[in-house]
């Protein structure tokens, strides 16, 4: 423990923390906006629904899977079409560059 708290008290935490490997990059997302476990994954509805319901269903599209699942899924989908910020992310205090974004899309969920 002790060697961790002087790494992070050197500022290596942050560095270790946005090292990638080549073709990997880091994205944020702003939870509120996103909504991860509220919006379906398939078609993009918004429906709220208690913690204690771990299911997803939609009742547009007819998708069902884990909410959690189906929250990695809205974030991955979220991710690959649009940034938080559109801009890279940059070394603690630095500051940032404009970034081009392209898209691919990624495989439908299996429909139940």
């Amino acid at each position: 423990a002790g060697k961790l708290a002087r790494t992070v008290l050197r500022g290596g935490w942050c560095s270790d923390a946005l090292s990638l490997p080549d073709g990997l990059h880091w994205v944020e997302i702003a939870p509120r906006k996103v909504k991860p476990s509220q919006t379906c994954s398939g078609c993009g509805h918004r429906e709220k629904k208690p913690l204690s319901q771990r299911w997803h269903h939609c009742q547009h599209c007819g998708l069902s899977l884990s909410r959690d699942e189906n929250a990695a899924r809205v974030i991955l989908n979220w991710a690959l079409t649009k940034t938080a910020t559109g801009r890279e992310p940059a070394p603690c205090g630095a500051e940032h560059s404009a970034m081009k974004h392209e898209t691919h899309g990624i495989a439908p969920a299996c429909r139940e």
